[in-house]
Protein backbone atom coordinates (compact mmCIF):
# COMPACT_ATOMS: atom_id res chain seq x y z
CA UNK A 1 0.00 0.00 0.00
CA UNK A 2 1.53 3.26 -1.10
CA UNK A 3 0.31 6.27 0.92
CA UNK A 4 1.67 8.59 -1.74
CA UNK A 5 -1.52 7.84 -3.67
CA UNK A 6 -3.21 10.34 -1.40
CA UNK A 7 -1.09 13.09 -2.88
CA UNK A 8 -3.76 13.38 -5.57
CA UNK A 9 -5.93 15.29 -3.13
CA UNK A 10 -3.46 18.16 -3.25
CA UNK A 11 -4.76 19.02 -6.71
CA UNK A 12 -7.65 20.98 -5.25
CA UNK A 13 -8.70 24.46 -6.32
CA UNK A 14 -9.21 27.39 -4.03
CA UNK A 15 -12.81 28.33 -4.80
CA UNK A 16 -14.65 25.30 -3.45
CA UNK A 17 -18.15 24.98 -1.98
CA UNK A 18 -19.23 21.84 -0.18
CA UNK A 19 -22.28 20.94 -2.27
CA UNK A 20 -21.26 18.29 -4.79
CA UNK A 21 -22.85 20.02 -7.80
CA UNK A 22 -22.67 23.80 -7.63
CA UNK A 23 -22.45 26.92 -9.72
CA UNK A 24 -21.21 29.76 -7.51
CA UNK A 25 -21.56 33.48 -8.04
CA UNK A 26 -19.19 36.20 -6.95
CA UNK A 27 -20.18 37.33 -3.44
CA UNK A 28 -19.33 40.92 -4.32
CA UNK A 29 -22.56 41.04 -6.32
CA UNK A 30 -25.23 41.73 -3.70
CA UNK A 31 -28.84 41.08 -4.76
CA UNK A 32 -31.79 42.85 -3.22
CA UNK A 33 -33.05 39.96 -1.09
CA UNK A 34 -34.13 39.71 2.51
CA UNK A 35 -32.43 38.02 5.50
CA UNK A 36 -29.10 39.64 4.66
CA UNK A 37 -28.47 36.94 2.04
CA UNK A 38 -25.75 36.74 -0.55
CA UNK A 39 -26.05 35.19 -4.02
CA UNK A 40 -27.45 31.67 -3.90
CA UNK A 41 -25.72 28.50 -4.96
CA UNK A 42 -27.22 26.47 -7.75
CA UNK A 43 -26.77 22.71 -7.74
CA UNK A 44 -27.71 20.53 -10.68
CA UNK A 45 -28.83 16.92 -10.75
CA UNK A 46 -29.93 14.70 -13.60
CA UNK A 47 -33.58 15.54 -13.05
CA UNK A 48 -33.67 18.97 -11.43
CA UNK A 49 -31.78 22.09 -10.52
CA UNK A 50 -31.25 22.69 -6.81
CA UNK A 51 -31.13 26.30 -5.63
CA UNK A 52 -29.49 26.70 -2.21
CA UNK A 53 -29.63 30.19 -0.64
CA UNK A 54 -26.68 31.27 1.48
CA UNK A 55 -26.00 33.79 4.21
CA UNK A 56 -22.80 35.57 5.12
CA UNK A 57 -22.58 33.59 8.36
CA UNK A 58 -23.35 30.10 7.05
CA UNK A 59 -22.56 28.85 3.57
CA UNK A 60 -25.72 26.80 3.16
CA UNK A 61 -29.15 27.01 4.73
CA UNK A 62 -31.29 23.94 5.30
CA UNK A 63 -34.12 24.67 2.86
CA UNK A 64 -33.19 24.26 -0.81
CA UNK A 65 -35.86 24.17 -3.48
CA UNK A 66 -36.05 22.29 -6.78
CA UNK A 67 -36.48 23.53 -10.32
CA UNK A 68 -37.88 20.90 -12.67
CA UNK A 69 -36.38 20.34 -16.12
CA UNK A 70 -38.01 18.74 -19.16
CA UNK A 71 -34.93 16.80 -20.31
CA UNK A 72 -31.48 15.79 -19.11
CA UNK A 73 -29.47 17.09 -22.05
CA UNK A 74 -26.77 19.73 -21.64
CA UNK A 75 -28.59 22.71 -23.19
CA UNK A 76 -31.66 22.15 -21.02
CA UNK A 77 -29.55 22.08 -17.84
CA UNK A 78 -27.65 25.23 -18.84
CA UNK A 79 -30.93 27.00 -19.58
CA UNK A 80 -32.34 25.87 -16.23
CA UNK A 81 -29.32 27.28 -14.37
CA UNK A 82 -29.79 30.65 -16.07
CA UNK A 83 -33.56 30.60 -15.46
CA UNK A 84 -32.99 30.06 -11.74
CA UNK A 85 -30.32 32.73 -11.33
CA UNK A 86 -31.92 35.54 -13.37
CA UNK A 87 -35.20 35.91 -11.38
CA UNK A 88 -33.12 36.37 -8.22
CA UNK A 89 -31.74 39.62 -9.60
CA UNK A 90 -28.32 38.07 -10.21
CA UNK A 91 -26.08 38.33 -13.25
CA UNK A 92 -24.53 35.05 -14.36
CA UNK A 93 -21.51 37.00 -15.59
CA UNK A 94 -20.46 37.16 -11.93
CA UNK A 95 -20.09 33.36 -11.84
CA UNK A 96 -16.70 32.37 -10.41
CA UNK A 97 -16.68 28.57 -10.39
CA UNK A 98 -18.64 25.42 -11.12
CA UNK A 99 -18.41 22.15 -9.20
CA UNK A 100 -19.86 18.89 -10.51
CA UNK A 101 -19.19 15.19 -10.20
CA UNK A 102 -18.41 12.88 -13.12
CA UNK A 103 -21.94 12.68 -14.57
CA UNK A 104 -21.27 12.50 -18.31
CA UNK A 105 -23.31 15.57 -19.25
CA UNK A 106 -21.77 17.86 -16.62
CA UNK A 107 -17.92 18.16 -16.84
CA UNK A 108 -17.41 17.09 -20.46
CA UNK A 109 -14.51 19.03 -22.01
CA UNK A 110 -16.22 19.41 -25.41
CA UNK A 111 -19.95 19.68 -24.85
CA UNK A 112 -20.58 19.45 -21.10
CA UNK A 113 -22.48 21.96 -18.99
CA UNK A 114 -19.27 23.28 -17.46
CA UNK A 115 -17.68 23.85 -20.89
CA UNK A 116 -20.67 25.70 -22.33
CA UNK A 117 -20.88 28.01 -19.32
CA UNK A 118 -17.11 28.54 -19.27
CA UNK A 119 -17.10 29.50 -22.97
CA UNK A 120 -19.64 32.22 -22.22
CA UNK A 121 -18.27 33.32 -18.83
CA UNK A 122 -14.51 32.84 -18.62
CA UNK A 123 -14.26 33.22 -14.83
CA UNK A 124 -16.67 30.36 -14.09
CA UNK A 125 -13.93 27.71 -14.05
CA UNK A 126 -14.76 24.04 -13.55
CA UNK A 127 -13.62 22.46 -10.26
CA UNK A 128 -13.94 18.76 -9.59
CA UNK A 129 -16.00 17.89 -6.48
CA UNK A 130 -13.44 17.65 -3.67
CA UNK A 131 -15.33 15.13 -1.53
CA UNK A 132 -15.88 12.89 -4.55
CA UNK A 133 -12.19 13.18 -5.48
CA UNK A 134 -11.13 12.08 -1.99
CA UNK A 135 -13.61 9.21 -2.16
CA UNK A 136 -12.00 7.92 -5.37
CA UNK A 137 -8.50 8.30 -3.94
CA UNK A 138 -9.43 6.24 -0.87
CA UNK A 139 -10.94 3.60 -3.16
CA UNK A 140 -7.69 3.37 -5.14
CA UNK A 141 -5.63 3.31 -1.94
CA UNK A 142 -7.55 0.41 -0.39
CA UNK A 143 -7.43 -1.53 -3.66
CA UNK A 144 -3.65 -1.65 -3.31
CA UNK A 145 -3.95 -3.63 -0.06
CA UNK A 146 -5.43 -7.11 -0.52
CA UNK A 147 -6.22 -7.44 3.21
CA UNK A 148 -8.45 -4.36 3.15
CA UNK A 149 -10.15 -4.99 -0.19
CA UNK A 150 -10.97 -8.62 0.72
CA UNK A 151 -12.15 -7.63 4.18
CA UNK A 152 -14.71 -5.11 2.92
CA UNK A 153 -17.05 -7.69 1.40
CA UNK A 154 -16.84 -9.94 4.46
CA UNK A 155 -17.61 -7.05 6.82
CA UNK A 156 -20.74 -6.21 4.85
CA UNK A 157 -21.89 -9.84 4.79
CA UNK A 158 -21.33 -10.33 8.53
CA UNK A 159 -23.12 -7.14 9.57
CA UNK A 160 -26.05 -7.71 7.19
CA UNK A 161 -26.33 -11.35 8.30
CA UNK A 162 -26.78 -10.31 11.95
CA UNK A 163 -28.84 -7.15 11.40
CA UNK A 164 -31.44 -8.63 9.09
CA UNK A 165 -32.64 -11.29 11.52
CA UNK A 166 -34.30 -10.44 14.87
CA UNK A 167 -33.50 -13.96 16.07
CA UNK A 168 -29.77 -13.51 15.40
CA UNK A 169 -29.81 -10.10 17.05
CA UNK A 170 -31.31 -11.68 20.18
CA UNK A 171 -28.51 -14.27 20.24
CA UNK A 172 -25.89 -11.51 20.04
CA UNK A 173 -27.62 -9.47 22.76
CA UNK A 174 -27.77 -12.47 25.11
CA UNK A 175 -24.03 -13.05 24.69
CA UNK A 176 -23.33 -9.40 25.49
CA UNK A 177 -25.62 -9.47 28.55
CA UNK A 178 -23.81 -12.54 29.90
CA UNK A 179 -20.60 -10.53 30.18
CA UNK A 180 -22.43 -7.42 31.43
CA UNK A 181 -22.01 -5.40 28.25
CA UNK A 182 -24.75 -3.29 26.73
CA UNK A 183 -25.73 -3.93 23.12
CA UNK A 184 -24.48 -1.46 20.52
CA UNK A 185 -25.87 -1.47 17.02
CA UNK A 186 -23.82 -2.91 14.19
CA UNK A 187 -23.71 -0.05 11.69
CA UNK A 188 -24.45 -0.98 8.09
CA UNK A 189 -21.56 -0.52 5.68
CA UNK A 190 -21.95 2.44 3.32
CA UNK A 191 -21.82 1.06 -0.21
CA UNK A 192 -20.76 4.24 -2.04
CA UNK A 193 -19.05 6.70 0.31
CA UNK A 194 -15.65 5.18 1.11
CA UNK A 195 -14.83 7.90 3.62
CA UNK A 196 -17.91 7.05 5.72
CA UNK A 197 -17.06 3.48 6.63
CA UNK A 198 -15.22 4.07 9.88
CA UNK A 199 -18.35 3.81 12.03
CA UNK A 200 -19.30 0.45 10.51
CA UNK A 201 -15.80 -0.96 11.01
CA UNK A 202 -15.68 0.41 14.55
CA UNK A 203 -18.99 -1.19 15.52
CA UNK A 204 -17.72 -4.63 14.43
CA UNK A 205 -14.34 -4.19 16.15
CA UNK A 206 -16.08 -3.22 19.39
CA UNK A 207 -18.06 -6.48 19.50
CA UNK A 208 -15.68 -8.69 17.53
CA UNK A 209 -15.48 -11.63 19.96
CA UNK A 210 -19.20 -11.50 20.72
CA UNK A 211 -20.11 -11.58 17.02
CA UNK A 212 -17.76 -14.54 16.61
CA UNK A 213 -19.53 -16.41 19.39
CA UNK A 214 -22.94 -15.49 17.97
CA UNK A 215 -21.97 -16.92 14.58
CA UNK A 216 -20.71 -20.07 16.27
CA UNK A 217 -23.96 -20.45 18.21
CA UNK A 218 -26.02 -19.97 15.05
CA UNK A 219 -23.94 -22.57 13.21
CA UNK A 220 -24.77 -25.12 15.95
CA UNK A 221 -28.49 -24.81 15.26
CA UNK A 222 -29.81 -27.54 13.01
CA UNK A 223 -32.26 -25.23 11.25
CA UNK A 224 -29.75 -22.44 10.74
CA UNK A 225 -28.16 -21.30 7.44
CA UNK A 226 -25.24 -23.68 7.96
CA UNK A 227 -22.96 -23.12 4.96
CA UNK A 228 -23.05 -19.33 4.96
CA UNK A 229 -22.64 -18.87 8.71
CA UNK A 230 -19.76 -21.36 8.78
CA UNK A 231 -17.96 -19.40 6.06
CA UNK A 232 -18.44 -16.13 7.95
CA UNK A 233 -17.25 -17.70 11.19
CA UNK A 234 -14.12 -19.08 9.50
CA UNK A 235 -13.36 -15.66 8.02
CA UNK A 236 -13.52 -14.02 11.44
CA UNK A 237 -11.04 -16.59 12.77
CA UNK A 238 -8.43 -15.63 10.18
CA UNK A 239 -5.68 -13.18 11.07
CA UNK A 240 -5.79 -11.65 7.59
CA UNK A 241 -9.42 -10.63 8.09
CA UNK A 242 -8.79 -9.07 11.50
CA UNK A 243 -5.72 -7.24 10.21
CA UNK A 244 -7.68 -5.87 7.24
CA UNK A 245 -10.47 -4.77 9.57
CA UNK A 246 -8.06 -3.02 11.92
CA UNK A 247 -6.08 -1.33 9.14
CA UNK A 248 -9.22 -0.37 7.23
CA UNK A 249 -10.71 1.22 10.34
CA UNK A 250 -7.55 3.28 10.81
CA UNK A 251 -7.58 4.51 7.19
CA UNK A 252 -11.31 5.22 7.02
CA UNK A 253 -11.26 7.07 10.36
CA UNK A 254 -8.51 9.43 9.23
CA UNK A 255 -9.92 10.02 5.75
CA UNK A 256 -13.38 10.71 7.19
CA UNK A 257 -11.86 13.46 9.33
CA UNK A 258 -10.14 14.83 6.23
CA UNK A 259 -13.39 14.74 4.25
CA UNK A 260 -15.21 16.68 6.96
CA UNK A 261 -12.41 19.24 7.08
CA UNK A 262 -12.45 19.73 3.31
CA UNK A 263 -16.20 20.38 3.33
CA UNK A 264 -16.07 22.78 6.26
CA UNK A 265 -17.36 26.29 5.58
CA UNK A 266 -14.16 27.72 7.11
CA UNK A 267 -11.79 25.66 4.95
CA UNK A 268 -9.27 27.53 2.77
CA UNK A 269 -6.67 26.28 0.28
CA UNK A 270 -3.88 26.28 2.88
CA UNK A 271 -6.03 24.18 5.21
CA UNK A 272 -6.55 21.66 2.40
CA UNK A 273 -2.81 21.29 1.81
CA UNK A 274 -2.05 20.98 5.53
CA UNK A 275 -4.79 18.40 6.14
CA UNK A 276 -3.78 16.32 3.12
CA UNK A 277 -0.09 16.36 4.06
CA UNK A 278 -0.94 15.41 7.65
CA UNK A 279 -2.89 12.36 6.48
CA UNK A 280 -0.07 11.29 4.13
CA UNK A 281 2.48 11.61 6.96
CA UNK A 282 0.16 9.67 9.24
CA UNK A 283 -0.07 6.74 6.81
CA UNK A 284 3.68 6.71 6.25
CA UNK A 285 4.16 6.52 10.02
CA UNK A 286 1.79 3.56 10.25
CA UNK A 287 3.94 1.61 7.81
CA UNK A 288 6.93 1.80 10.16
CA UNK A 289 5.28 1.79 13.59
CA UNK A 290 3.95 -0.94 15.84
CA UNK A 291 0.59 0.72 16.36
CA UNK A 292 -1.27 -2.37 15.09
CA UNK A 293 0.74 -4.79 17.23
CA UNK A 294 -0.80 -5.84 20.55
CA UNK A 295 0.55 -8.15 23.21
CA UNK A 296 -0.91 -11.67 22.96
CA UNK A 297 -3.59 -12.52 25.50
CA UNK A 298 -5.45 -15.71 26.24
CA UNK A 299 -8.98 -15.86 24.83
CA UNK A 300 -11.81 -15.84 27.33
CA UNK A 301 -13.40 -19.12 28.33
CA UNK A 302 -16.11 -20.32 25.98
CA UNK A 303 -18.88 -22.72 26.79
CA UNK A 304 -18.53 -26.20 25.22
CA UNK A 305 -20.59 -27.06 22.11
CA UNK A 306 -24.07 -28.37 22.78
CA UNK A 307 -23.26 -31.77 21.32
CA UNK A 308 -20.83 -32.34 24.22
CA UNK A 309 -23.28 -31.29 26.94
Amino acid sequence: MDPSSLSNINNFQENYDQSSNQFRLDKSEKPSTTNNSVPPLVSTTNSSVLLSPTTRKNNLLSFPWLYGISAQNVLTIVEAICDVITPCGLDIINGRDQSYDEASNMPGIYGGVSTIILNQYSKAIYIYCVAHCLDLVVHDLTDQCASISNCIFCVKDIIDFIRRSPKRLIILKEILYQILLSYTNLTALCSTRWTLRAESYGSLLKTYEQVQEALYTISEEKSGPGTKVNDLYKQMNKFDFFFGLKLGHLIFTDTEKLSRALQSSDCCLQDVFCAAEAIIDRFRLVQDSEVLTEKPILPRLRRPPRRYE
